[in-house]
């Protein structure tokens, strides 16, 4: 975005959806249905709040109006509202800090995904279905 190279922008912002889809809310099923609401589950829908929250607020130089209706629609969910709804292209944009990554835990999502992909990849190759479960796997590192 410094650079404004909107290209390579938009597709870290696209990639992220895949992430968020299959490896956050996928993976994350059984405490959405979970019954009643125990901190488990209350925890998930926070942090998928926030997620969505923040997303909006990077997407917006992208997708404007798109990013602009679903912040607002996140913000009826809010439990204490703000005084007046606030647009998201006058919010501001989320911030990082290294401080706060785990490059150690990061390194071994991303060596445990290529793991999964490869695998989903041998199973399509041979016609497996992925509900169908496998009597062994092995994995050499």
């Amino acid at each position: 975005m410094d650079a404004y190279a909107l290209d390579g922008g938009a597709k870290i912002v696209l990639s992220f959806v895949d992430k968020l889809n299959n490896w956050f809310i996928r993976r994350s099923r059984r405490r959405f249905r979970a019954s009643g609401m125990d901190s488990d589950k209350a925890s998930a829908y926070i942090t998928l709040f926030t997620v969505l929250e923040r997303y909006m607020k990077l997407c917006a130089p992208f997708a404007p109006f798109l990013a602009e209706h679903i912040y607002l629609e996140l913000q009826n969910f809010r439990s204490i509202k703000p005084e007046g709804t606030i647009s998201v292209h006058l919010e501001h944009l989320p911030l990082s800090s290294e401080q706060y990554v785990n490059r150690e835990l990061l390194d071994e999502i991303a060596q445990v995904r290529r793991i999964i992909s490869l695998g989903l990849f041998i199973r399509s190759k041979n016609k497996i279905a992925v509900k169908q479960p496998l009597s062994k796997i092995e994995i050499k590192m």
